[in-house]
C-alpha cells in the first residue's frame, strides 16, 4: 500500500536572524493538520521541533532528545527521498545520503516559528547501514553542536513495543496557514500491531511497528512515549487523513542507538547514559548500604590463651576477680572507657581496667583516670602479642 511522509515540506530558505520581517519576505502556506485529536502540548521539553534545510528550501519534523546532545528522529527528515515523491512505496523509495548535521536547528518552544527562541544547531547525522529503503530503515540520530540543559527521554532498548499497549504520541504538525507549528500530544493511543503480526498490505518491516491514528505532517520523527515516558518509536509514514501510522522500533535499533551515544558522549564530555553501559532501560535503584549488627565491644570480651584480643587491647586475668578479658593497652596519654582507669600489670604493661575492688555501679557511674606512673617505671605502649607471648610480657596473670 502507497502511505505518505509525515514530514513538511517548506519550499524557501529558513533565516535565524533575529531582525524583524519585511514585507517582502516569503509566506508559507501549508495546510496540514497537527496530531490529530491532540492537545497543546507545554510539558514534555524532551521533544523538539526540527528544520532541516536543504537547498534553498527544507523541511519540518519532530525529534526526542534521548541524551544532552542527541537526537533522534526519522531518517527522512534528514535525508532526501530519491523515490522522487513524498509517498512510500516499499522498495522503491530509496534514501540519499544524509544532508549536513550543521543544516539541522531545533528548539522545543512550544511554538515553532523562525523566530523561536533557543534554536540550537545539529553537528553530525548518523543513519543505519544495514540499508537505504524508506520502509524498515526510517530512523536517524542527530548529534548536537553543543549539550542541551533538558533531562533527556529514556528510549526502551530492551523491550519491543507489545501489541495492545498504550502509548502516547507528540509532535510539531503543522496547522493552518505559515510554515510553524505547535507541540501536541495525543494520549490513550494503542499499539496495533508488531512485526509478523501486521496485514501483509501494511508494508510495517521486521524493524518496525503500526499504531493507532493521530499523527500528521510535521510529526515526523517524533515519538511513540509508553506509559513509563520512554520513547518505543519513531513516525515514519501514515496514511492519508493521519491514521495508521508506522513507527521505526526503538527496541529493533538498539546496538545502533547505543553505538552513536557512546560516540556522542565523548564529544560532549559527559559519562554515557545508564541505558548505554547496560544495556537497559531500567534505571538501577541507589543502593541501600547493608545494615550491620551492633558489634560487640572489646573492652570487658573474655579471652583465653586459645582465644587472643585485637591489636590494641591485651588479655588481662584480674585473678579470683573473674575471668579473663581484653584490656585495652594504655599510657599517660590514654583516655581509658568509662568505668576504668590505666593501672600497671607488671613486666611493664599497663591495660585500662575497673579499679580493684569496684562494683558494678562504681563501674558503671563513669569518669576515667589515668595513672601517671606505678612502681614498675614510667608508663609507655606496649605492643599487643597474641599466644603465648602475652604471658613473656606479663599481660596475663594466672589464678592463684
Amino acid at each position: 500500500m502507497v502511505r505518505r511522509l509525515l514530514a513538511v515540506s517548506v519550499a524557501a530558505l529558513f533565516s535565524f536572524g533575529c531582525s524583524a520581517a519585511r514585507d517582502d519576505e516569503p509566506r508559507f502556506l501549508i495546510n496540514q493538520q497537527p496530531i490529530a485529536g491532540g492537545e497543546l502540548d507545554e510539558t514534555t521539553l524532551t521533544v523538539f521541533g526540527m528544520y532541516t534545510q536543504s537547498g534553498q528550501g527544507g523541511g519540518m519534523c519532530t525529534g526526542t532528545l534521548i541524551a544532552p546532545n542527541l537526537l533522534l528522529t526519522a531518517r527522512h527528515c534528514v535525508s532526501p527521498n530519491l523515490g522522487g515523491t513524498e509517498y512510500v512505496i516499499c522498495g522503491q523509495s530509496p534514501f540519499g545520503a544524509p544532508y549536513p548535521g550543521s543544516n539541522v536547528y531545533l528548539t522545543n518552544d512550544v511554538k515553532l516559528s523562525q523566530y523561536s527562541s533557543g534554536w540550537m544547531q545539529g553537528a553530525q547525522v548518523r543513519v543505519p547501514s544495514e540499508g537505504v529503503d524508506t520502509c524498515g530503515f526510517d530512523v536517524a540520530l542527530i548529534i548536537l553542536a553543543s549539550n542541551s540543559k533538558v533531562a533527556p527521554a529514556i528510549p526502551r532498548i530492551d523491550v519491543e513495543a507489545q501489541v495492545g499497549e498504550t502509548y502516547s504520541a507528540v509532535g510539531y504538525g503543522a496547522t493552518g496557514s505559515g510554515w510553524g507549528g505547535s507541540r501536541r500530544i495525543r494520549t490513550g493511543l494503542t499499539v496495533q500491531c508488531t512485526p509478523g503480526n501486521c496485514p501483509v498490505y501494511s508494508g510495517v518491516q521486521s524493524t518496525e511497528w503500526g499504531g493507532e491514528t493521530g499523527v500528521c505532517q510535521g510529526d515526523s520523527g517524533g515519538p511513540a512515549f509508553d506509559a513509563d515516558g520512554k520513547v518505543i518509536g519513531v513516525v515514519s509514514r501514515g496514511l492519508q487523513g493521519c491514521e495508521s501510522p508506522t513507527y521505526g522500533g526503538v527496541w529493533a535499533w538498539r546496538n545502533f542507538i547505543t553505538d552513536v551515544a557512546k560516540e556522542a558522549a565523548e564529544l560532549g564530555g559527559y559519562e554515557p547514559p545508564f541505558w548505554v553501559l547496560s544495556g537497559s532501560s531500567e534505571s538501577p535503584e541507589p543502593v541501600e548500604p547493608t545494615p550491620t549488627e551492633p558489634t560487640e565491644p572489646v573492652q570487658g570480651r573474655e579471652c583465653s590463651e586459645h582465644v587472643g584480643c585485637p591489636s590494641g587491647f591485651g588479655c588481662y586475668d584480674p585473678g579470683t576477680d573473674g575471668p579473663a578479658f581484653c584490656a585495652e593497652l594504655c599510657d599517660a596519654t590514654t583516655t581509658c572507657s568509662a568505668g576504668t582507669q590505666c593501672l600497671a600489670v607488671g613486666g611493664g604493661a599497663q591495660v585500662c581496667t575497673p579499679p580493684a575492688g569496684a562494683t558494678d555501679a562504681e563501674q558503671s557511674a563513669g569518669g576515667c583516670t589515668v595513672s601517671s606512673g606505678s612502681s614498675d617505671g614510667p608508663l609507655r605502649p606496649v605492643p599487643w602479642v597474641v599466644g603465648a607471648a602475652l604471658f613473656a610480657l606479663g599481660l596475663r596473670r594466672r589464678r592463684p
